[in-house]
């Protein structure tokens, strides 16, 4: 193993995956939504339309906050009322 060779304390974590895969379920629902309400199965399009709505806020969320973190606005460390200042 040379120098430039990444070892396992050196890889990034895969923390947008979860982000990522609800996106996709999300995307994937909206696509479901729209064939059912062509084929006019209306009670199968309007739950995939749910589905589809909040698995992409989720997802879209979660990559917010992580984006934050890793910009350092949101700390991993929660702060305490010690080093906040709070008595």
């Amino acid at each position: 193993m040379n120098n430039r060779t990444p070892g396992p304390a050196h890889d990034h974590p895969k923390v947008g995956v979860p982000g990522l895969v609800l996106i996709v379920i999300g995307v994937i629902a909206f696509v479901i939504c729209v064939v059912s309400f062509s084929l006019a199965w209306v009670g199968v399009g309007t739950w995939s339309g749910i589905v589809a709505l909040l698995s992409s806020a989720a997802g879209l969320a979660w990559l917010t906050d992580e984006g934050r973190r890793q910009r350092g606005n949101r700390p991993l460390i929660p702060l305490t009322s010690r080093t906040a200042g709070i008595d």
